[in-house]
Parts: C-alpha cells; sequence; structure tokens
C-alpha cells in the first residue's frame, strides 16, 4: 500500500488516503468524480506536472488539477488542438493546419486549402469534434529517438514541429501522441482521451479559425465570449507579445513609525499575460521570486513556473543598480522570455557583481578615438 496526501481543488485541504500501489492518478479521480465541481486534467505530484496516466509507485503528494490552474488549462488546449487536427483531417482531407496566434481567450488557426474555407466545412469539422468526445477516444502516447521522430514529421508534412526540434538540442527523445490513425508531435502532457475534452466552439474568421475553450476563471462555459473586440467592425485583437516592467509591489499596511509593509503584486501580471495566451511574454522582474523567499508570491506560482518548461530564457542580475542605476532591489533583478510554443530547458545567465564591476571598470578605462 501507498500513502497518499491529497488535494482535489486549488484552495482545497490535503487528506490521507491509503491506496494500491501502482493505481494511475486517474483512478484516483474517478473514485471521486461526483464530488468535484470540475473535470481533472492532470496532476502534481510531489510538485512534478504529470498526465493521468502516471503510476503511484510509492508513498508521496498529490494534487488534482482542473482547469482553473494555469498549467492544466494548457494541458487542456495541447489536447483540444490535436482533437481539432484530427477533426479537420477526417472531414476536408489529407490538408495542412496551423495553430497559429493566440488569442485572449482563444487560438486561431488557418487550415490550408486550396479554395476559401467555407461556414459549412466549420460546422463540420465542429460536429467532427463532438463525435468523437462523445466516443471517448484514447490519446495514445508513443516515443521516439530524434533522427526517427524527425523523419516521421517529414512524413506527416509537419515542417513547423521539426524547426522547433531543432531549436531544443538537448532533446533525446521526443512524444508523440496519436487519436484514431492520425499522429502528431506535441511538447506538453496530454489527457487520457477524447472525454475530457468536451467544452469548445469553432467560429469562421476571415480565412481562418477560432478554437475558443474555457478560460480558467469559467471551466465549463463553452459558449464564453473567449476573444476581444476593437470598437469598429468585427476585428479580433491578436495579442502576439506581451513586454514590460510591471509594478513590484503595493503596501498593505504599516509596521509602526515610518516603515510601511509591501506586499509583491509582479507575479500577478506575470500570471495575467499567460492567460492571455500570447505567444510571446518578457517581463522584468525582481529575482527573489525564484527563492521562495518573497512576501505574496505562493509557492504554486514558483513551481508552475519552474516546472512549465516555457521559460526559453532568463538573465539575472545580482545587482539591480547595474539595470536601474541608484535603485536598490534587494536579491537583484531580472527578464525572462516566456514562449508558449517552447517546452525545454531554460537557458539561464547569471551576472555577479565582481563580475560587473571588472566589466564597467574595463569599460571606463578605454579611451574612444572618434
Amino acid at each position: 500500500m501507498a500513502h497518499i496526501q491529497l488535494k482535489t481543488s486549488p484552495r482545497g485541504e490535503w487528506e490521507e488516503v491509503e491506496v494500491e500501489k501502482g493505481i494511475r492518478v486517474e483512478q484516483l479521480y474517478k473514485e471521486r468524480i461526483h464530488e468535484l465541481p470540475y473535470t481533472i486534467i492532470a496532476a502534481k505530484v510531489d510538485n512534478e506536472f504529470q498526465d493521468l496516466s502516471f503510476l503511484l509507485n510509492k508513498s508521496c503528494k498529490v494534487e488534482l488539477l482542473d482547469i482553473r490552474t494555469q498549467a492544466a488549462n494548457l494541458i487542456y488546449q495541447y489536447s483540444l488542438s490535436l482533437l481539432y487536427i484530427k477533426a479537420v483531417k477526417d472531414c476536408i482531407g489529407d490538408v495542412r493546419v496551423e495553430i497559429q496566434n493566440s488569442l485572449n481567450k482563444g487560438l486561431y488557426t488557418e487550415i490550408k486549402t486550396p479554395d476559401l474555407l467555407t461556414e459549412d466545412q466549420v460546422k463540420s469539422i465542429e460536429q467532427r469534434m463532438r463525435e468523437l468526445v462523445e466516443k471517448d477516444i484514447p490519446f495514445a502516447k508513443g516515443s521516439a529517438d530524434i533522427e526517427e521522430g524527425i523523419e516521421i514529421l517529414k512524413e506527416e508534412g509537419l515542417v513547423e514541429k521539426i524547426r522547433l526540434l531543432d531549436e531544443n538540442k538537448d532533446l533525446k527523445k521526443i512524444t508523440f501522441y496519436s487519436i484514431g490513425g492520425y499522429k502528431d508531435f506535441f511538447y506538453g502532457l496530454m489527457v487520457p482521451s477524447t472525454g475530457y475534452v468536451k467544452y469548445f466552439e469553432l467560429k469562421k474568421y476571415r480565412r481562418g479559425v477560432l478554437l475558443r475553450f474555457p478560460h480558467p476563471s469559467n471551466p465549463d462555459n463553452s459558449r464564453e465570449k473567449l476573444y476581444n473586440r476593437k470598437n469598429k467592425g468585427d476585428e479580433i485583437m491578436r495579442i502576439g507579445a506581451i513586454v514590460g516592467n510591471p509594478p513590484y509591489q503595493m503596501s498593505v499596511g504599516n509596521q509602526g513609525g515610518n516603515k510601511s509593509k509591501a506586499k509583491s503584486v509582479y507575479h500577478l501580471f506575470i500570471k495575467t499575460g499567460i492567460s492571455i495566451g500570447s505567444d510571446y511574454m518578457s517581463l522584468i522582474t525582481p529575482s527573489r521570486w525564484m527563492t521562495l523567499s518573497t512576501e505574496g508570491i505562493p509557492k504554486s506560482f514558483v513551481e508552475f513556473m519552474i516546472n512549465s518548461n516555457k521559460i526559453q530564457e532568463m538573465i539575472d542580475y545580482e545587482d539591480a543598480s547595474s539595470v536601474f542605476p541608484n535603485v536598490a532591489i534587494k536579491g537583484g533583478v531580472s527578464y525572462f522570455l516566456y514562449s508558449r510554443k517552447y517546452y525545454s530547458k531554460c537557458k539561464y545567465t547569471y551576472f555577479e557583481v565582481t563580475v560587473l564591476h571588472k566589466i564597467f571598470k574595463s569599460i571606463k578605462n578605454v579611451t574612444l578615438l572618434m
């Protein structure tokens, strides 16, 4: 037997349960399915994200995740995207499907057909998706060596996926998922079967299709307005990238005398940027969030950011004045590139104070000849 500490909702309490060794996380969920308000998409086992097929072979901490959590919402998107591509192939044939831009609460896609896509074709794709959901077809998982994987991708015509592999040189194996004979390569985790992604909606837009899905704030609402409209016409606002230097903290009271107490808020801007679904995000923030030593930043946020594998690069300065002269920020300052399509290790660069001082001193002593 294995002793499990189990939490079934983001703000729930931990409970002690005893289970047979070797059971899947999915079984834990299904035993409690009628007690939970939302579909469980994935789990966090000893602080690492796992799909529901993960085997519990020892005592551990298990947190069941529905799409109110950002990590589970991303897994929902990956699974829905594969379902969508499969339905397109079934309805239109062997055409290229591109998942292009993130929208506020959805994805903009293009189906590369010789003629313009029609409303009837979009309706037939959505109907086919619902048929596949009703059949509850498994997402079959497989892996291949990188060379074999690239050959498979070439056969499937997935040129963009090959480019992504070329950018991730440290990958030794790649993961494939298949559904009803169609195979594709995805970086992230997937749900066990099509029955887990029942909430979605398609809408024709210009040459493409909007693939809408629930937002973490409203998990079961498939008809929610999942995009922003401009004031004029019927244009849809695409958000390709978010760049900025958000507020770091806010005052939350007085400690006595002239000292005030402050609470960090910059992580809320990071979470909002991720939930918007932009392809890229780069923000300047204090570095201390990585150390779990900052007032107001929850451990769950730190664990999600570190385990997401979507931070492509981070530049970290020990001395904040190296970036902002005459400004003191305890623990230093950093900036990062978060990429929705990236799934690999982070390239991390750390500038120590002593190294920077040597560089600045050498630059100061150089005479420029004009």
